[in-house]
Order: structure tokens, then sequence, then C-alpha cells
């Protein structure tokens, strides 16, 4: 190996413990959160934010890093505890890919898809849009079939309920 391949593996170990501390103490702190039910109630404008932070060091361990429980306790002043697993899901796909911004692909369906199905999916998107490509998968039963995938600036709406929009406004003009 390399002068320069050790160096760049050492860096990435040491990126990787750090960052990842962080995804593991996360994790906890939502599990917890999901455990207790308390996501709900700790994003409720009318709790005051130090009942809100005294709520969070109960169920934080002792030792969780200052840096961690003052994350959390933003979250719980904004109210938006409740996009600590979406930040979670954000935060790991950076430390599996790093810093650098890869293509997002956002496919959402009416319906959870299985693990076989998205991964056919993910294959058919890579072929079409290139190997360098991160996908999402979100469900909004709101569009009661189909599916709606953005790749950047690219919007292919192949939902039932956008057919029927499109339906609607031919019929209407």
């Amino acid at each position: 190996m390399t002068a320069e391949a050790s160096a760049r593996a050492y860096a990435r170990a040491v990126y990787e413990t750090a960052i990842g501390d962080w995804l593991s103490e996360l994790r906890k702190a939502q599990q917890r959160l999901e455990t207790r039910r308390l996501i709900p109630e700790l994003d409720d404008p009318r709790i005051p934010f130090e009942e809100k932070k005294r709520r969070l060091d109960e169920i934080l361990d002792a030792d969780t890093d200052r840096r961690i429980r003052n994350f959390l306790y933003t979250l719980a002043s904004n109210n938006d505890l409740n996009l600590l697993e979406e930040i979670i899901e954000d935060y790991a796909r950076l430390l599996r890919r790093g810093v650098e911004e890869l293509p997002l692909a956002q496919v959402t369906t009416a319906i959870e898809l299985t693990e076989e199905e998205k991964q056919r999916f993910i294959e058919r998107l890579k072929q079409r849009f290139g190997e360098e490509l991160d996908v999402t998968f979100n469900v909004d039963p709101s569009i009661i079939g189909g599916v709606i995938v953005r790749v950047g600036d690219k919007y292919i709406d192949g939902s039932v309920a956008g057919k029927l929009e499109r339906m609607r406004e031919r019929l209407v003009q």
C-alpha cells in the first residue's frame, strides 16, 4: 500500500469514527423518544423549553456528548424532533457517501415497496440516470397509485392522481 493510500485509509477511519459516534448517539436518542412516545409532546409549542430540556435529559445517558444534547435541545426548541428520523437517514447517507453530493432521486409511491421492488427500481433509475445516484423512497397515499420520480430538475409524474388532474384540465379547457 502506498503512503497516499495509507493516509487516505487512516483519514477515512478517523472520519467514520468521529462522525459515526454522532450517528449511534442520535439513533439511541430517537429509539428512546419513540419508545416513550415523547416526540409529539416535545414538539408541542405550548410546552416550555425548560420542560422539554428536562424531559430530554431524563432519557439521555449522563455521558451523552454536550454537542449532541445541544443539537437535540435545538430540535426540541424549534418543535422539530419529528424530523429526527429523516435527519438520521440523511446523516447516515452522508456518512456512507462522504460529503460529496450525489444526484438525489426521490421516488414516491402510494404504498410501501418491498426491498426487492426498491432494488429493481434503483437498477432502472441507474440505467436511465447513471450509476452515481442516491435514491430515497417515500410513501404518499394521496397519489392513489403509480409513482412520482424526481431526479434533479427532472420530474416524472406517473401517479393516478396526476393523470386524473391532467384529464380534468383537458376537460375544463
